[in-house]
């Protein structure tokens, strides 16, 4: 067994992190059936060892993209024997405020990952999934994109996922469509009212920063420093989908608002 644990190192080791639009790493391989054939080989070995193969520390949390691509492959792999119930769910769990509050592009591709893993847990489980990821992006520098994070989850648990587009700025623009369904049906309507009340503070915080942004001063403006320079150019989109959404979800607003 050490033998085969061994070489099942090696072969982590060897793989790349998994790209949408295919696998980039030192070998460049181009074929995601292999990265899965891999992933799920590693799935299947003892889930003790396996944790702590896949374990992600503090130190490894940071925004480097060249350390972020390692953290990257462990969260995606870890994703695999999640859904085929090797081991909890509750470890991506754990890793939730990391993943939503990360500003790197690569993100996305593990986005795509637990979402997939999330597609067998139980209802009270995604539910409290879409919950904290309006919460985190209310506080989070990189809004956009934990609204990409709960674009995917709305568009894979709606009525119109068959039909649904999978890109960064669809899952954005289809929002308004996606969370308005979802939220409309009986096992999600019960989480409604909290949602779409952190939605409303989400659009004031994005409505706020993008109206100021073009008059403040860096230097003394620290209600802006919450959100990453790196969000500026999404500024007039993102308030153009919140305020869509909002509207679509008026019915859940107190009346004031």
């Amino acid at each position: 067994m050490p033998n085969i644990e061994k070489c099942m190192e090696v072969l982590f080791s060897l793989l790349p992190a998994l790209r949408s639009g295919g696998i980039l790493g030192a070998d460049q391989v181009d074929s995601k059936e292999e990265w899965f054939e891999a992933a799920n080989c590693l799935a299947k070995a003892r889930r003790g060892w396996l944790l702590d193969l896949l374990q992600v520390l503090e130190a490894d949390l940071v925004q480097e993209d060249d350390h972020f691509i390692h953290v990257a492959k462990k969260i995606q792999v870890r994703a695999r024997p999640v859904k085929i119930d090797s081991i909890p769910l509750t470890q991506l769990g754990r890793l939730k405020d990391y993943i939503l509050n990360t500003g790197s592009h690569g993100i996305w591709d593990v986005f795509i990952e637990v979402v997939a893993a999330l597609q067998n847990a139980e209802g009270n489980v995604k539910r409290q999934w879409l919950v904290d990821s309006i919460e985190i992006s209310c506080i989070t520098n990189y809004p956009s994109m934990a609204l990409r994070f709960l674009g995917q989850l709305c568009g894979s648990c709606c009525k119109y996922m068959p039909f649904l587009i999978l890109d960064r700025f669809t899952v954005l623009s289809d929002l308004p469509v996606t969370l308005t369904s979802l939220l409309s049906e009986r096992n999600w309507e019960f989480v409604a009212e909290s949602v779409v009340s952190c939605l409303w503070t989400l659009m004031e915080r994005i409505y706020n920063w993008a109206t100021n942004m073009s008059q403040a001063d860096d230097s003394h403006s620290p209600s802006l420093h919450s959100i990453d320079k790196s969000e500026n150019a999404m500024a007039a989109f993102l308030t153009h989908v919140m305020h869509q959404t909002c509207v679509c979800l008026k019915d859940y607003l107190p009346l004031e608002k």
